[in-house]
């Protein structure tokens, strides 16, 4: 609500400016007293009997204000929807009478608005968050006091966006993401047509259906182009261009070559043992013209037992001394010739 609220209840004027008992303040008001000089002074810190000619009723209780109003963003053009709640009261009565303050929410509500603007128009409309932590940030951390006597002691509020803003957002998120999409799809097709294979992602942009052929044709292309490369090195060994000295490094750096392109690890161990293999039979080294079916796995075997040979006990052999005993004791028989005498 914005209700007016009156402070100040103005007593006629007594006249000559006598010795009077000074007045009792009513409940939740404070009293001050016109003095003949002209200066406004409050009665409770008078004595009993002073001389005034004038008495003000000031209104020093607690006032509770609940208020939705708008808040500029950035651009005028949208608004935060605010819900603003705050206590306030007099805490200077003398000042309320001497600057005349007839409303008092309605001087609060022109000071918190002032302060308000200036803190809302540094956000734009997608930081309603931000704007509603710095305005209670400034606002609500502790007592705003008012030159004129009064002190809004507590203080919050809640910025909001209406639907049609918010609708308008959302919108605009889609769009933004549409075109963030467009762009790193504009991007990536450029980037494709300045390869080689331009003129086929043109062709697979309008013709989609045709991309497992197009996959094909590349790579058929690869095999082609990878088989002439190979007859190629081969022609130059077999010619003598490539020594037999150079055949090493020559193959290491062909087979990094190769497992690069193919998307490979590095690294191609025995390289002594490939260039070795070519000068026996004739094959270049760490490239392989046309690929050999692999064997599926067989499935692992368990292992046998070792089967244990026996052999059969060799028969003994007979001893010199067992081969005389049999023999008579005569070790060797030479024949003897006849007797000449006969």
């Amino acid at each position: 609500m914005n209700q007016a609220v009156p402070l100040v209840t103005v007593h006629e004027d007594l006249g000559w400016a006598i010795a009077r008992k000074r007045p009792l303040a009513p409940a939740g008001k404070a009293v001050v007293c016109l003095l003949g000089d002209g200066q406004y002074v409050h009665a409770a810190r008078q004595g009993s009997f002073f001389q005034f000619r004038r008495q003000y009723d000031v209104d020093v209780s607690q006032h509770l204000h609940n208020e939705q109003l708008e808040l500029p963003a950035r651009d005028d053009a949208f608004r935060f929807q605010a819900d603003m709640d705050l206590v306030w009261g007099v805490t200077d009565p003398v000042q309320v009478v001497t600057r005349h303050v007839g409303d008092g929410i309605g001087l609060v509500r022109s000071t918190l608005l002032q302060r308000m603007w200036v803190i809302s128009r540094q956000y734009q409309v997608e930081q309603c968050a931000a704007a509603n932590a710095e305005i209670n940030h400034q606002l609500g951390s502790g007592p705003v006091v008012l030159p004129e006597g009064i002190t809004v002691t507590r203080f919050s509020i809640r910025l909001t966006l209406d639907e049609q803003t918010r609708n308008y957002l959302q919108q605009q998120r889609n769009h933004g993401y549409e075109s963030a999409q467009t762009m790193r799809q504009l991007d990536l097709t450029q980037r494709a047509l300045a390869g080689e294979n331009g003129l086929l992602v043109m062709h697979l942009t309008n013709h989609r259906e045709d991309t497992a052929s197009i996959i094909q044709l590349l790579a058929n292309d690869r095999t082609t182009s990878e088989n002439r490369r190979i007859e190629l090195i081969r022609e130059l060994i077999d010619k003598g261009f490539i020594q037999d000295a150079d055949l090493d490094s020559f193959a290491r750096s062909l087979v990094q070559q190769s497992t690069a392109a193919l998307g490979a690890p590095s690294g191609t161990p025995q390289f002594g043992a490939l260039t070795s293999s070519y000068n026996a039979g004739g094959v270049v080294p760490g490239v392989v013209a046309q690929p050999t079916p692999i064997a599926a796995p067989q499935p692992a075997q368990a292992p046998q037992p070792a089967q244990q040979v026996v052999q059969p006990p060799a028969e003994p052999q007979p001893s010199t001394s067992d081969a005389n005993a049999r023999s008579g004791g005569v070790a060797q028989w030479k024949p003897v010739g006849k007797n000449k005498s006969q």
